[in-house]
């Protein structure tokens, strides 16, 4: 049995339980901008870029030169005890699940919600990030990890926005003191 818990109490997670209501968005429509003041606008006069609301890319999409989109469809869901509903975005390789899932092996949104579903431990009200710890038990190992969120429609380089009226979310998500701040594969059991 493993145990994952959020910085202040205990939720088990045995068999096929878990720990929080997990929901994913199931539209794949996308739809195309202008977005004036891109930095590379010249190299593509008129085209415009592809801004995906929801859908992942397909190879065709993509333009040569051009990072893929930020995918803002929602792979979690959870509320924290102040209320703030915190989603965890697909995104790409450097924020959201699609970089944590490869980079820092946490596979389940449920590890997400233990820790996003307790009390804040870090908030910067400037910049609107905070940080949600918990820890993860198994046979006598405590692995702590932590939940990065910027809660706002922007991070804070500003080059990845969220649909209007909500926030970025999960940016990323990591075990500390683990090497290369991967998690271990029971975590993910």
């Amino acid at each position: 049995m493993n145990v994952i818990v959020g910085s202040g109490g205990l939720r088990q997670r045995s068999g096929g339980h878990s720990l929080g209501r997990v929901t994913a968005g199931q539209n794949r429509l996308t739809s195309t901008v202008a977005m004036p003041g891109c930095p590379h606008e010249e190299d593509h006069p008129g085209a415009g870029h592809r801004r995906y609301r929801s859908g992942s890319p397909g190879a065709d999409d993509l333009v040569a030169g051009v990072p893929p989109p930020f995918n803002v469809r929602v792979k979690c869901k959870a509320t924290d005890p102040d209320g703030r509903r915190i989603v965890t975005r697909y995104g790409d390789s450097a924020v959201g699940w699609n970089h944590f899932s490869h980079r820092h092996n946490i596979k389940k949104c449920s590890i997400i919600n233990a820790a996003v579903s307790d009390k804040v431990d870090r908030h910067n009200k400037k910049t609107k990030e905070m940080e949600y710890w918990g820890h993860a038990l198994h046979e006598g190992k405590n692995v702590q990890f932590v939940v990065k969120v910027q809660y706002s429609r922007s991070t804070r380089d500003e080059q990845r926005s969220a649909p209007y009226g909500e926030t970025i979310g999960v940016v990323t998500a990591y075990c500390k003191n683990q090497p290369k701040n991967r998690c271990p594969n029971w975590m993910n059991g």
